[in-house]
Order: C-alpha cells, then sequence, then structure tokens
C-alpha cells in the first residue's frame, strides 16, 4: 500500500495541469501550517533545535517545554507529510530534551535535576536519531 501522499500524486497526474496545481497547492498548504504553527505557539522549534536545547543547558532558562514539543512534533510531521526534507538529528534532541524537562516538572524535581533531566532527554534523542541501541548490538553479542 503506497503512503498517503505517495497516493494522492499518483492519483493527481492523472488529472494533468489541474492535479499538478493541486499537488503544489496542497503542499504548500502544509508548508504555511507548518510555519505559523512554529512562529505563533513556539518560535524556538524553529530549525534544528540544537543551538536552542544548548542555549537552555548554558542559561538554565527553561521555556514552555509541552509547546516546544507538541508544535516541534506537528510542524515535523506537516513539513515531512508535505513532501519536505528535513533532518532527524535536531528534531529528536529538541524534542527528547522537551520531554526530559517535562518528566522533571512533573516529579517535582529542583531546577539542577530538571537541567540534567533536560541534557539526558537530549541524549536519548541523538541516541534514537542515530539508532544507537540497535546498531552496536552485535558487538555486545
Amino acid at each position: 500500500m503506497l503512503p498517503t501522499r505517495t497516493y494522492f500524486i499518483v492519483r493527481a497526474q492523472s488529472w494533468g495541469v489541474l492535479g499538478f496545481a493541486l499537488t503544489i497547492v496542497s503542499i504548500a498548504a502544509l508548508a504555511s501550517l507548518a510555519a505559523l504553527l512554529v512562529s505563533r505557539f513556539a518560535p524556538e522549534t524553529a530549525g534544528s533545535g540544537i543551538p536552542h536545547v544548548e542555549q537552555q543547558l548554558r542559561s538554565s532558562s527553561f521555556g514552555k517545554s509541552r509547546f516546544t514539543l507538541i508544535v516541534k512534533f506537528l510542524g515535523g510531521l506537516l513539513a515531512i507529510g508535505g513532501g519536505l526534507v528535513l533532518g532527524r538529528e535536531g528534531p529528536t534532541v529538541q524534542m527528547g530534551s522537551g520531554i526530559g524537562h517535562l518528566i522533571g516538572r512533573a516529579f517535582q524535581r529542583n531546577r539542577d535535576e530538571c537541567r540534567i533531566l533536560l541534557a539526558a532527554g537530549a541524549g536519548a534523542g541523538l541516541a534514537t536519531a542515530f539508532n544507537a541501541p540497535n546498531r552496536w548490538r552485535h558487538l555486545c553479542a
């Protein structure tokens, strides 16, 4: 079974110029919606996210992790769904750090422990991006 985007593009090709125009408008609409989410609700999610995580670790000023996490995920989903090319390392680092920070806040940890959990979450995101646990499994067996 074809992914939804591929199925739509294949079907649109049979509609000629109208299908081409509809494909372009759909891609532009998805990309615009992703950009609107980022600019309106969480500007810190723009770009790869790694510089923002580094800035949080240096200054110990934590933003709204909940919005960062949701917007980064939905914005990435819309952008990738529209056919845009995104890297995987930056977003997973930023989402992992957001999850780590949210866990620290949920368990009412102090500022230093939240900072450690943010860094641990960022590391877990990076490991996930590179499939680290499975990639080196053959060396440990």
